[in-house]
């Protein structure tokens, strides 16, 4: 079994009671940041990634993004970048005039992937 899909598994049992969500999100304790661009504008943002799961993500955003929106979420690393399609589930207000977007991924996140936005990349999932 690779890292990623162990993680996914330890996490997914460990927080099935206190979640109600398809699948559990991992927070991130320190700031992680994505390139977001906003369909049909095109408009690009930083955002902090505030959690990820293997069905969508958090983001906190300067603005806020009907849901429905779609968004296309850039994940880099050195030597590897990919582009995940999501869509905007909801949209809640957070201190300091930012945003709590929950998105939904139109697709499952490949190991690589999901490895890359958790800032950890076995060599199993490269």
């Amino acid at each position: 079994m690779s890292l990623p899909t162990l993680l996914r598994s330890v996490f997914s049992k460990a927080s099935a009671v206190e979640e109600r969500r398809d699948s559990a999100r991992m927070h991130f304790p320190q700031a992680t940041a994505v390139r977001v661009i906003v369909k049909p504008s095109f408009r690009q943002y930083i955002a902090v990634l505030y959690n990820v799961s293997e069905s969508g993500l958090g983001l906190i955003l300067p603005r806020y993004l009907e849901p429905g929106t779609k968004v296309a979420v850039l994940i880099q690393a050195p030597e590897y970048s990919s582009i995940v399609i999501a869509y905007v589930v909801h949209c809640t207000a957070q201190p300091s005039e930012r945003w709590l977007s929950g998105c939904c991924f139109n697709r499952v996140l490949t190991d690589r992937e999901f490895c890359t936005l958790l800032g950890y990349c076995p060599d199993s999932a490269r």
